[in-house]
């Protein structure tokens, strides 16, 4: 948790693009849940050659839109995580160099920032899983257990 509030008060001019990426991957992880919800629908019994035509609307509608969003996520999130990176690097950096001496006196300079570009170099990786992983499992989990919970209250 304390990464996630670390990206979070670092964001600073990455904070519209972070909150946009992070929205797609939660949207992107809507549609890629619901394609094989709306599969499902053709094995109704009651099932009619009207429903087909609506389904498949549904089906292409939200693969596309997952096709559209996985886009945005790969284009802006992607590059999000080095400039971010590189960005966090620079701006230590400069922290650094403000220091009194009195202050770097007590810790060796070159450790101080092979640790700034250590936490740098690791930001993009965090990135990638934080649009990839973490924003498509909050839709894909929230939903699983929405549509679980539906159904075994009925089944209880």
């Amino acid at each position: 948790m304390s990464v996630l509030k670390f990206i979070y008060k670092n964001l600073d001019r990455f904070k519209t693009r972070f909150a946009l990426v992070f929205l797609a991957g939660i949207l992107d992880g809507l549609a890629t849940f619901f394609v094989p919800v709306v599969l499902a629908e053709f094995t109704r019994s009651s099932f009619t050659p009207s429903d087909f035509q609506n389904l498949i609307r549904l089906v292409v509608i939200f693969y596309l839109a997952s096709l559209f969003l996985q886009w945005t996520i790969r284009k802006w999130g992607e590059a999000l995580g080095p400039q971010f990176g590189n960005y966090i690097r620079l701006k230590y950096f400069k922290a650094l160099e403000k220091l009194p001496i009195k202050d770097l006196i007590n810790h060796h300079s070159g450790y101080i920032l092979s640790l700034i570009n250590k936490v740098s170099d690791g930001l993009a990786p965090i990135m990638f899983d934080i649009f990839w992983t973490f924003a498509k499992s909050i839709s894909n989990m929230t939903l699983f257990f929405y549509f679980t919970a539906r159904e075994s209250v009925f089944i209880a």
